[in-house]
């Protein structure tokens, strides 16, 4: 299964992805904004939405599947 699989399986699974997350295994991502991006491209990804969290002096996003068409 490829890294992208296994965002998406995480993010249906769970709801949304951060890039802490990603970067724990078995996902392994550090650069989640680029395989968003891939996914963006996706045929049957209709929208992911990110929104700006922040905590601790930091900030970063949290990806969520809008909506998945099939067909």
């Amino acid at each position: 299964m490829s890294e992208d699989d296994l965002i998406l399986q995480y993010m249906e699974a769970h709801g949304s992805i951060t890039p802490a997350q990603a970067a724990e295994q078995p996902i392994g991502c550090l650069a989640l904004h680029s395989a968003i991006s891939r996914l963006r491209k996706r045929p049957g990804i209709v929208d992911i939405d990110c929104q700006i969290r922040s905590g601790n002096g930091k900030r970063w996003g949290e990806y969520s599947i809008v909506r998945v068409a099939y067909g």
